[in-house]
């Protein structure tokens, strides 16, 4: 979303955050694709090159976000932190007070 409003002049940020803001803020994916369509709709002459990033990446950032506030997100987190863990425990080696 940054990425969108940085290549917009200053007076123009703020409506076009507002508008992302709540875009990403629907509460199903279908209803996030329709005000998507509206907001190409309204911007496609007024700013093109938020059109051209939205278009190109709607899905990326709609998964990031669907993960990010969800369950799975945080099952994910744990998750690569355990492996993390097993795998710094394999490459130091096992401490010798364990017996196998």
């Amino acid at each position: 979303m940054n990425d969108c409003t940085s290549i917009l002049a200053l007076k123009d940020r703020k409506e076009v955050a507002n508008r992302l803001k709540d875009l990403f803020n629907a509460p199903t994916y279908d209803q996030a694709v329709e005000r998507r369509d509206q907001l190409v709709k309204d911007w496609q002459t007024e700013f093109p090159k938020v059109v051209k990033k939205l278009e190109n990446s709607f899905d990326e950032l709609m998964v990031k976000k669907l993960l990010t506030d969800s369950k799975i997100y945080l099952m994910l987190q744990r998750t690569t932190k355990r492996l993390n863990g097993v795998t710094n425990w394999l490459k130091i080696g096992r401490p010798s007070s364990l017996r196998w």
